[in-house]
C-alpha cells in the first residue's frame, strides 16, 4: 500500500464505526494516522504540518435539512482547518471516502473558489467496500490500491518518505544509551552527546546560544549518511516508468534546482547568502558577462533593465564555525533573466554561471541565473553585514564549487606567449620593416 508510514495520514469521518475497517487496513500495514470526527470543536488548534494523505467522509453532518452545497462547504472548512496552507499547494492527496458521492460534484465546483488544490482528488464509495452490510477489510484495501494505481509514480516519493523515517529511527538508536538504570542517567547521557556534537561543530571556546543549532546540524549529517547508506543497500524497490514522461517547464526546472542548491531559510551564520550589492561602487555590468552587450541589450531591452547587482558571501565555513572571520569575503555579480542564457561569454574563466533558479516572490516571480565575476572579489569588516537581509542563500555544495573556482582564479599565475593566430600579421610587419 503506497501510503506514508510515519504519521502523515489524516482520517475524517463522523461515524467511527464505519471507519474502523479503514483504520484496521492502515494499522495492518504499519501506517500511522490521525483521526477527527469533523466536529469543529474537535479539530486541531493549528494546521497539521506534513500531512500527505487525507481520507475524507463527505457526509459530516447527518442533518437531512442541509443541502449538498452546504455540506460541501463544511467539508471545505474542515480541509482548510486541518491542512492550512497545504490545502492549496498541491501537496496532499485527498481520498473522498463516502456513501454520498453526489456531494462530490458540489465539492469540486467549490474547490477553486476556496483555493483548495490537492495533488490528487480520488474517490471511494463506501458501498463498494461492504458485503451484507458489513465493511470488509480486503475490499477496503482493494479499493485503496485501485485508486492509488492512478498515480503510481508517487510510489517513489512515498517510499523515500518512509526511508527517511526509518533512517531517523536508526539515528535514535545510534545516540541513545543501551543500558541505564535511572532517567537521570539517560538525561545526563543525552546532554553529554549533545555537548560533544556542539563542540564538534563550534569548538569548546565558542559554545554560546547556537549550541543546540550546532548539535542539530551534526545530527542532520548523521541522518544524511544513514539515508544514503540505506538507499545504496537497496532499501528502495521501485520500478520507474521513464517512458511515460513529458518536458519540464522552465519554472519547474528552476524550482527543482532551487531545492537542490538553495537553503530554504537563509542563515547569515553560514556562507552562501546573496545580498543586494551596496558594498562597493565597482559593480558587474553587461560588458563583463555578454559576448556582445549591445546586441543582447537590443534583443531584450526590457529584460536587460531588470538585471540586478548582487554579491555572494564566500567566506570559508570554518571562519564562521570558529568565529575567526575578521573580514567577510564577497564576490560581485548579477541576477540575469533566463532569456540571456545563450548570450553569455562561454570561455571567460573569471565568470561563474549558476544553474537556473526560482525564488518565490523574488525577481518578479521569474526564473533567473547568477553571473559572478570572480575578478570582483573584495572584503568588508566582520560587522559589515550587520542588519543586512539576504535575498536568498546558496546551499553548501554549490558554495564550495564557487569557492573552488574562486581559488583557481586567485591563484592563476597566467603565462606569457606569442599568439599563433597573429603569426602571419607579425611576419608581414617584420618584412615591411626590413
Amino acid at each position: 500500500m503506497i501510503i506514508p508510514s510515519y504519521g502523515r495520514v489524516v482520517i475524517v469521518d463522523d461515524k467511527i464505526e464505519e471507519i474502523k475497517s479503514l483504520m484496521t487496513a492502515l494499522s495492518k500495514h504499519g501506517i500511522s494516522y490521525t483521526y477527527f470526527d469533523g466536529q469543529f470543536e474537535n479539530l486541531p488548534s493549528s494546521p497539521l504540518k506534513g500531512t500527505t494523505f487525507m481520507f475524507l467522509d463527505l457526509e459530516l453532518d447527518n442533518n437531512s435539512l442541509i443541502d449538498n452545497r452546504t455540506k460541501a462547504s463544511q467539508d471545505i472548512n474542515v480541509i482548510n482547518h486541518i491542512l492550512g496552507e497545504n490545502a492549496s499547494n498541491r501537496s496532499v492527496v485527498i481520498i473522498v471516502w463516502s456513501g454520498y458521492l453526489n456531494i462530490l460534484t458540489e465539492l469540486k465546483s467549490m474547490m477553486a473558489q476556496a483555493k483548495v488544490y490537492p495533488l490528487a482528488l480520488l474517490e471511494i464509495n463506501k458501498a463498494d467496500c461492504k458485503e451484507n452490510g458489513e465493511f470488509r477489510l480486503d475490499k477496503v484495501e482493494s479499493e485503496i490500491e485501485k485508486q492509488l494505481s492512478q498515480i503510481r509514480s508517487l510510489d517513489l516519493l512515498i517510499q523515500w518518505d518512509n526511508l527517511v523515517g526509518q533512517a531517523s529511527n536508526n539515528v535514535y538508536k545510534k545516540i541513545l544509551p543501551t543500558d541505564y538504570s535511572k532517567l537521570s542517567e539517560l538525561n545526563k547521557h543525552l546532554n553529554t552527546i549533545y555537548y560533544h556534537l556542539a563542540v564538534a561543530q563550534l569548538g569548546k571556546k565558542d559554545l554560546g546560544k547556537d549550541k543546540a543549532y550546532a548539535a542539530i546540524n551534526i545530527l542532520n549529517s548523521i541522518l544524511s549518511n544513514e539515508i544514503s547508506s540505506m538507499s545504496n543497500n537497496g532499501a528502495l524497490e521501485v520500478e520507474l516508468d521513464l517512458e511515460n514522461t513529458n518536458a519540464l517547464g522552465l519554472k519547474e526546472l528552476a524550482q527543482i534546482n532551487s531545492g537542490i542548491n538553495m537553503v530554504s531559510s537563509p542563515n547569515c551564520t553560514q556562507p552562501g547568502c546573496i545580498f543586494d550589492n551596496d558594498f562597493t561602487d565597482i559593480k558587474v555590468n553587461g560588458f563583463d558577462i555578454f559576448k556582445n552587450k549591445d546586441k543582447a541589450k537590443a534583443k531584450y531591452k526590457n529584460e536587460y533593465g531588470k538585471m540586478k547587482n548582487i554579491c555572494c558571501e564566500v567566506t570559508p565555513l570554518c571562519d564562521f564555525v570558529q568565529k575567526r572571520a575578521v573580514y567577510h569575503r564577497l564576490v560581485s555579480g548579477l541576477v540575469v533573466p533566463t532569456v540571456f542564457i545563450n548570450d553569455i561569454k562561454e570561455k571567460a574563466d573569471y565568470l561563474y554561471r549558476s544553474p537556473i533558479f526560482f525564488v518565490d516572490g523574488f525577481f518578479d516571480n521569474a526564473p533567473f541565473f547568477l553571473m559572478l565575476d570572480l575578478r570582483h572579489f573584495f572584503t568588508i569588516p566582520s560587522n559589515g553585514l550587520a542588519g543586512k537581509q539576504p535575498l536568498f542563500q546558496l546551499a553548501e555544495p554549490l558554495i564550495m564549487h564557487i569557492q573552488n573556482r574562486l581559488g583557481r582564479q586567485v591563484s592563476n599565475p597566467g603565462i606569457t606567449f606569442i599568439d599563433n593566430k597573429q603569426r602571419d600579421k607579425l611576419w608581414i610587419k617584420l618584412v615591411t620593416r626590413i
